[in-house]
């Protein structure tokens, strides 16, 4: 068994500017929690911040807020869906999609890749792409 505190668990700063957030990487092939089939991380987003539109090649994604909100985009000038704090949502193979804070408080949000490939790349490498 390993057990972390999830403040100190080391993260990985993603983009700058409007688009700076945290990003831990809890579970993959290579992280400090082995998980060879799938990735499992929590992105920290401060209000006004966001993650742009994306669409991971090659992974399923499901995310769940688990402390704030989020407004989600799947494509650019659409209106997006608010979801709150116990909201879960998914995504297909490359399927687009955006967060944004648009709320007072920090969001914490758990996501899920499957395959692990593209998380590994992103975060352990420091191979950010937006």
């Amino acid at each position: 068994m390993k057990k972390f505190d999830i403040e100190s668990f080391p993260g990985t700063i993603t983009s700058k500017g409007e688009f700076n957030r945290i990003n831990k990487l809890l579970a993959s092939p290579n992280s400090q929690i082995q998980a060879p089939d799938f990735a499992m991380g929590l992105v920290v987003i401060e209000p006004g911040h966001g993650h742009p539109i994306h669409h991971p090649p090659g992974n399923r994604e499901i995310c769940v807020v688990l402390k704030g909100e989020t407004v989600l985009h799947q494509q650019e000038g659409d209106e997006g869906v608010l979801m709150k704090e116990g909201d879960f949502f998914g995504f297909d193979f490359d399927e687009p999609h955006g967060f944004w804070n648009e709320g007072t408080e920090t969001l914490y949000m758990l996501w899920t890749y499957y395959p692990p490939g593209n998380a590994e790349n992103r975060f352990l490498n420091k191979e950010y792409a937006d």
